[in-house]
């Protein structure tokens, strides 16, 4: 081997070890908090007016039924405790209390750690509303508990500064590394999904995914009209080589910044596009994952450093960050058993890690328009039929049942899209059940007699086609029929 081979393997070595190890700045993790914080604000804001809809004994899925579902997250929630609409609601006022103090800066990191409870409390308590953003605002709410929030832009620096005590502007880079890793990893999940489907490799996914008319907005609807075939089929390409190609340029030993900021302005190219052609749903996802790339702006350049600990508090260090590193790597076997089911040969990972993880709240695929993205444009119509003979569209008050309505827009509203999406695509009776009881009760009021008969959930859909078919007929199928009396 030859003394420069020696020099260069050497010197990767030590980038290697400072950069996991090292230090890094804090700054831009300080960034984050605040970004985070507005989300998680606007988030545990938007859900009180739906808090009675969602989340009480009182709206589409009651306690009990909710404990009849096994879920992807597996059954702890603080709210098992809370039946009424009123304590539902009151839940949703602490949240947004607890996001206020995170968004600030004010006793960061407990706050920190009942915000995460809090969100896992929500997305366990009703699984039929989360979304992949959700999942991200969950994850990343983990793992800044062990980053330093607050050492900027923070209540915290400033009463810390008012007594005399400056916080150090540096911190270990070690879970920094891991918050960079668990958005790295999403990317290259949905990835490799698509790499499984059949649209996807051969070009066609943005074409389907430009049928689904009622996500698109204004510019989407004319990007699908005006848009080439050859354009749609490299942005369809440029899609995975952006996804699979960002854990390599953040983390690759040479060539950065350079790489990292290239990965990162790929991605957000992609997710800007999202933001100009699709509606409110995907935005929640373009908001979470563009604050997420903050993480990624910290330096390995230190301005200082953190004090040195204590033997004990050392141990006590290495010891989270072992159980940090174990965690991650469950993470990362369970990202990878979950291709076997697409005959992807992986290693089952045992039940009872399974557990702790959907525990956790830590359960994730990321299969997001993948392996084959949406295969039809929907809507799902709550047909009522009165004591009077009339009928129609308890959600729209529409009477055209041929008619594929827009996802709701409303930053409240569109969460009854969601729900219901989610529903269609599992269909779990006691759900369609509990959903019919929550109309008939709010349709017919204790106070007068019954109005609403029955009901109908339908869906009204039609399926996307490939380039060169012609367009498919809009159907309308029964998915659930209830009677009220």
């Amino acid at each position: 081997m030859t003394l420069v081979s020696c020099i260069t393997d050497r010197s990767l070595r030590m980038h290697w070890h400072d950069a996991w190890f090292g230090q890094v700045s804090t700054f831009p993790l300080s960034v984050l908090r605040v970004c985070m914080g507005v989300i998680l604000l606007k988030t545990a804001i938007l859900n009180l007016p739906i808090a009675s809809v969602f989340y009480s004994d009182a709206g589409v899925l009651p306690r009990a039924v909710a404990h009849q579902l096994a879920t992807h997250l597996g059954h702890l929630t603080l709210m098992d405790a809370l039946p009424t609409a009123e304590s539902a609601t009151a839940f949703f006022v602490l949240w947004a209390v607890v996001a206020l103090g995170v968004l600030i800066g004010f006793q960061t990191r407990p706050l920190s750690v009942l915000n995460f409870v809090l969100i896992l409390s929500v997305h366990v308590r009703n699984p039929y509303l989360v979304s992949g953003a959700d999942d991200m605002l969950r994850l990343m709410s983990f793992w800044m508990i062990f980053v330093p929030l607050n050492r900027h832009l923070s209540v915290d620096a400033w009463l810390a500064r008012r007594r005399g005590r400056c916080l150090p502007e540096t911190t270990n880079a070690f879970p920094v590394r891991l918050l960079q890793l668990q958005v790295a990893l999403t990317y290259l999940a949905a990835g490799l999904f698509k790499l499984l489907g059949t649209s996807w490799r051969g070009g066609t996914a943005l074409y389907e995914v430009l049928q689904v008319q009622s996500l698109l907005r204004p510019a989407g609807e004319w990007f699908a009209l005006h848009a080439p075939d050859g354009l749609l089929r490299v942005l369809t390409y440029g899609v995975i080589i952006f996804e699979l190609g960002f854990i390599v340029l953040v983390f690759v030993p040479f060539w950065q910044p350079l790489l990292r900021y290239l990965g990162i302005a790929s991605l957000a190219s992609m997710h800007v596009g999202i933001a100009l052609t699709m509606t409110t749903p995907l935005l929640d996802f373009v908001f979470v994952f563009c604050a997420s790339y903050l993480v990624f702006f910290v330096t390995s350049r230190p301005l200082s450093v953190d004090p040195p600990l204590s033997p004990p508090a050392r141990r006590r260090q290495q010891g989270m960050y072992a159980v940090l590193a174990l965690l991650m790597g469950l993470t990362v076997w369970q990202i990878a058993a979950n291709y076997a089911g697409y005959g992807v040969p992986s290693v089952p990972i045992p039940a009872p890690l399974t557990n702790v993880l959907k525990t956790l709240g830590f359960a994730q695929d990321w299969s997001l328009f993948a392996p084959e993205p949406m295969q039809y444009d929907a809507y799902i119509a709550v047909i009522g039929t009165f004591d009077d003979g009339t009928s129609y569209d308890l959600r729209s008050g529409s009477t055209d049942q041929s008619v594929i309505l827009p996802y709701p827009t409303t930053l409240t509203e569109y969460r009854w899209g969601g729900f219901q999406l989610n529903v269609f695509s599992h269909r779990p009776s006691a759900v369609l059940e509990a959903w019919s009881r929550y109309y008939c009760r709010s349709e017919n009021p204790p106070d007068r007699p019954p109005r609403l008969r029955s009901l109908q959930i339908r869906i009204i859909y039609r399926r996307v086609y490939a380039p060169g078919q012609k367009p498919n007929p809009i159907q309308n199928d029964l998915v659930w029929l209830h009677s009220c009396t």
